[in-house]
């Protein structure tokens, strides 16, 4: 459940595995509402799925070895925001 970052502005979202860790930042879309997909964009588009826009990475931007380690369906994922500046 994301509602609670709702009402911040900024976010840094950091994504971390066992072994490897990338974060990304972006601003919040306000108008946010879906229960089964998040998108983050590096554009300003919205649509009710997009959580962030503005960010300062695409999905090809991320840390690879996050990437292959995540290809492994028993690596789990951890996700956290927090708000920032």
């Amino acid at each position: 459940d994301v509602s609670n970052i709702l009402k911040y502005n900024k976010i840094k979202m950091i994504l971390e595995t066992s072994n490897y860790k990338d974060e990304v930042i972006f601003e919040i879309n306000k108008e946010f509402n879906d229960n089964r997909e998040i998108v983050i964009r590096k554009t300003n588009f919205i649509s009710s799925r997009t959580l962030g826009i503005k960010s300062n990475k695409a999905a090809k931007d991320l840390n690879k070895d996050l990437i292959d380690e995540l290809k492994d369906s028993k690596t789990i994922l951890k996700v956290s925001m927090y708000e920032t500046t």
